[in-house]
């Protein structure tokens, strides 16, 4: 069958022409993929530690106004007189700079000779055994540490001295622990630090709570963790 020109179609004919015409615009028109974004919608969680997230393309984004903080807890008793407090400095080192909890105690035992070694090479600034707080605000800790070559037939050269009531340690066995590094405590609270005792010699400070580790150097090689306790 001939086909006809455009101009020689009736009305009613140039009228179906159209409509296929508007057909086939609205097939394309639904199966072009769109430019526009999709609206993001934003839920926010309340209370500490609270994060804003959005969902992008199915990824999970954290806002900048507050992120998640991961808190570890140590939970072991840290001695400071008589080995090297090894997981407790690395507990330290890794968490410069963040919250931590602790539910621990420092052993400060002083019944044995290693121990009055450890208390004399390492100035332990704890508080007063009267339980009195005077001007004391924060306490101070060496951390030890003890040579290898450090052994039991050394430390029978510590001795008692009457007239200072006190041990003499000598310079050769001094030499066998370091305390280069120290620990720093501000309580929320010091005149709840106080000591807790055992039998003779044996005692230690509870410490437990939130705090906030920062790390300071100084005298060259030398570091300091100062432990600031915050609100629960």
């Amino acid at each position: 069958m001939a086909q006809k020109k455009y101009s020689n179609l009736s009305k009613f004919e140039k009228i179906g022409v159209w409509g296929s015409i508007a057909s086939l615009i609205g097939i394309a028109i639904a199966f072009f993929p769109s430019n526009e974004s999709p609206t993001i919608t934003k839920q926010v969680a309340t209370g500490d530690n609270s994060t804003q997230i959005g969902t992008v393309y199915g990824d999970v984004t954290f806002s900048d106004d507050k992120t998640f903080e991961k808190i570890e807890k140590y939970k072991a008793a840290v001695s400071l007189v008589d080995e090297n407090p090894t997981s407790f400095r690395e507990f330290l080192e890794r968490n410069a700079g963040k919250k931590v909890t602790i539910e621990s105690e420092l052993i400060l035992d002083y019944a044995v000779p290693i121990h009055f070694l450890a208390h004399q090479a390492c100035d332990f600034q704890g508080p007063l055994e009267t339980g009195e707080l005077g001007e004391t605000k924060t306490f101070s800790f060496g951390i030890p540490e003890f040579s290898t070559d450090l052994d039991e037939k050394m430390l029978q050269r510590i001795s008692y001295n009457e007239s200072r009531d006190d041990y003499d340690v000598p310079e050769v066995v001094l030499s066998k622990v370091r305390c280069l590094d120290r620990i720093r405590i501000e309580p929320i609270n010091p005149a709840k630090f106080r000591w807790s005792y055992g039998g003779t010699g044996m005692r230690s400070l509870p410490l437990h709570g939130n705090f906030r580790i920062t790390r300071r150097f100084y005298s060259g090689p030398s570091v300091e963790y100062t432990l600031t306790q915050i609100e629960e």
